[in-house]
């Protein structure tokens, strides 16, 4: 079984120093960045994606988007991916490592080659080029491309006809467009040393508790601290909206009301479906409409 959970926060200064306060493993010692994957469970895949940076970095050109299959590389790298926390983590980013576990988007780490250091979340640390390049032999290039919709229906058939192919990967998580839309939520007055994942679990246990339904979707979108010092965490729940509306009646707490995915967005913006493993051209023809 896989799991990894992320805690996606904004990323100012003050921010990160509170993730070093509250995440238990962040200290200034040596620390194997990997080592919180289980290589030895499930079918681990991880795409490196080569993002445009305003400084382009050899190894970019070299290595261009590639996969690792091989679950052997990745416990190598496991083992040799030491790191330490980085706090001068103001350059853009070269790669963006995607870990797939079973096909399913674990985790994002982000990498830049220039100022030598990998962020995970709001965490940095110092990253040496070479763990990137070391077992390159084993690497299978690979195209990306993204597609804008405007519709959900041609999003969600998109998204079906293509978690068929083994070969193809999602940038983002696509759990959310299982659903119309989503409402926001939030949890004040937490310790420092509050755990996330328990966190994670008592906001289920509640929503589930207040609508005894289980057709919804966490995903935590922000956290930061009070006037008081405390934690305050936000999730955003992905649900339909007669989820929400039941919901709404026991909990009149609701931070930010229902809305579906095209809410607030700009006239004529769309939805980015980022995709790994195809063209352009060859993204194009899985967004025909069912017949």
């Amino acid at each position: 079984m896989c799991s990894c959970y992320v805690c996606k926060l904004k990323t100012s200064k003050w921010i990160l120093l509170l993730g070093l306060i509250i995440a238990p493993w962040c200290n200034l010692k040596a620390y194997k960045i990997l080592s919180q994957f289980n290589f030895e469970q499930g079918i681990w895949e991880v795409a490196a994606v080569k993002l445009f940076n305003y400084r382009m970095h050899p190894i970019q050109e070299e290595l261009s988007t590639f996969v690792i299959k091989d679950k052997n590389i990745l416990k190598k790298m496991q083992q040799e991916w030491e790191v330490r926390p980085f706090f001068e983590d103001y350059c853009e980013w070269h790669y963006a490592l995607k870990f797939y576990c079973n096909h399913k988007l674990i985790k994002t780490l982000k990498i830049n080659l220039y100022c030598n250091y990998i962020t995970d979340g709001v965490l940095s640390y110092t990253f040496a080029p070479e763990y990137l390049t070391k077992y390159k032999l084993y690497y299978q290039k690979l195209p990306w491309a993204s597609i804008g919709f405007k519709d959900l229906y041609q999003l969600r058939y998109t998204i079906r006809a293509l978690e068929k192919k083994t070969d193809v990967y999602f940038y983002h998580d696509i759990k959310p467009y299982e659903y119309d839309g989503y409402f926001a939520i939030g949890v004040d007055g937490l310790d420092w040393g509050v755990n996330r994942d328990s966190v994670m679990k008592m906001i289920y246990n509640r929503l589930y508790a207040y609508t005894n339904r289980k057709d919804f979707y966490i995903e935590p979108y922000l956290s930061f601290m009070d006037s008081k010092e405390l934690i305050c965490m936000r999730f955003h729940v992905y649900c339909n909206k007669d989820f929400a509306d039941l919901y709404s009646q026991k909990d009149p707490n609701i931070i930010a009301s229902w809305r579906n995915h095209f809410d607030f967005r700009d006239p004529g913006e769309e939805i980015d479906l980022v995709v790994i493993g195809l063209t352009k051209a060859q993204l194009r023809l899985y967004t025909q409409k069912e017949k």
